[in-house]
């Protein structure tokens, strides 16, 4: 943080944003860093986002315009989406794609055909769909870019990057060290801006909390991790014979700030009926996900709140390929962390990712739904993964064996 932040006294839970100065020397690889919480006490958690360039005057003007450093920022940055994405959108020039596609009997006709082939708009095509679309046609994608002037290794980390969440804490974590030959991507014109969360029942303290990240210069050599965050539904009732307003589920969702439970439901294909047999003893979420593209999980973490009790994630669950990847049988909120794997775990795109959590309310005065308050739920799961689309790389290359 540029400077000491006083949290509002006047509020429970202040969300607070703060633009971090950056002087890259070029583009860079994370393959490390540390979250030093200043006043520990009342930090819950902090996110580092990573945007693009496009945001900086909006995030600088918003810093401007509130007393203090940063500005209020619950949920997120709350700057423009096209400041956060995953994947790179086509930006080149076309009439030269379809003269170094012509070199090898193909045209740009070719790629919209296959992508509906597909089922996939091309809207949602971002970059790296299309190489491996452009590899599923038969294309030699290092002669295509060599044809355009292009750095197809730095376009493919790049495309494979994720411009969103970069770094995070809780309590419990410690610093992280990425793998061998792997890290972030970092575009040297990246906008980075940490969202501080303090919960103020313990007080009210000056923080400056700290993010200090291990760099390496761009290379080619280093393989890029993504990171994706997985989220399941908060479902809690009260306990039975409790009879209070706030255990109607509807006063609930007007009380949260961030009204999500409904979105969360539907994008796991859920409704209310789902968690029908809940109880305020054995309250359970969970979502299935599918695995994009062929790779490796190479960290996990798990987050919930003070209700947790357990949260799991498994690959390909009910089947004779079943993999419990981790399970956190009795959750602590104040002993968090990330995982990193001893070893890669490969996963093949069309695997299923389920993400499970368990909760007690069974001392509880209302219904619980998906919240950022410390007083409401998660079940919240960002995990990191090398992807391996076009089939190029080996665990000897993640691991710095190879030769």
């Amino acid at each position: 943080m540029p400077e000491p932040y006083t949290p509002n006294a006047a509020l429970t839970d202040d969300y607070r944003c703060f633009l971090l100065d950056t002087h890259f020397d070029g583009d860079q690889y994370m393959t490390g860093y540390t979250i030093d919480p200043d006043a520990d006490a009342i930090v819950h958690h902090v996110i580092v986002f990573q945007l693009d360039a496009s945001v900086r005057e909006v995030a600088e003007a918003k810093d401007a315009a509130e007393e203090g450093a940063g500005w209020q920022c619950f949920g997120g940055p709350n700057l423009p989406m096209s400041g956060s994405r995953q994947g790179t959108s086509i930006n080149v020039d076309t009439t030269a794609l379809n003269a170094a596609l012509g070199k090898q009997g193909f045209q740009i006709s070719d790629i919209l055909s296959a992508l509906q082939a597909k089922e996939i708009p091309i809207e949602a095509a971002n970059m790296t769909i299309i190489i491996q679309t452009l590899d599923e046609m038969g294309v030699d994608l290092n002669q295509l870019f060599a044809d355009m002037g292009i750095d197809f290794t730095r376009l493919q980390a790049e495309s494979i990057g994720t411009r969103g969440i970069l770094a995070a804490w809780v309590p419990g974590a410690v610093p992280t060290v990425m793998l061998p030959n792997t890290g972030r991507y970092i575009p040297q014109d990246t906008v980075l801006v940490m969202q501080v969360h303090y919960n103020l029942t313990a007080g009210v303290q000056p923080d400056q909390t700290s993010f200090v990240m291990q760099l390496e210069p761009y290379s080619p050599n280093i393989i890029p991790q993504s990171s994706a965050v997985f989220v399941a539904p908060v479902e809690i009732p009260c306990p039975e014979g409790v009879e209070n307003p706030a255990c109607d589920r509807d006063v609930a969702m007007q009380e949260v700030q961030s009204r999500q439970s409904d979105a969360i439901l539907a994008m796991c294909g859920q409704d209310l009926s789902t968690y029908a047999d809940n109880t305020a003893e054995n309250a359970y979420g969970y979502c299935d996900y599918t695995i994009p593209y062929d790779g490796w999980m190479v960290e996990v973490s798990g987050h919930m709140h003070e209700l947790g009790e357990q949260t799991r994630v498994t690959i390909n669950p009910d089947t004779p390929n079943e993999v419990l990847v981790i399970d956190i049988p009795d959750w602590d909120f104040h002993w968090q962390g990330s995982y990193q794997l001893a070893e890669p775990l490969p996963v093949k795109a069309g695997d299923v990712l389920r993400l499970e959590c368990w909760w007690d309310n069974s001392d509880g005065e209302r219904y619980i739904v998906w919240g950022e308050g410390t007083s409401d739920e998660m079940c919240f799961n960002p995990i990191s993964f090398i992807w391996n689309p076009l089939g190029t790389l080996s665990i000897e290359d993640i691991m710095g064996t190879t030769g």
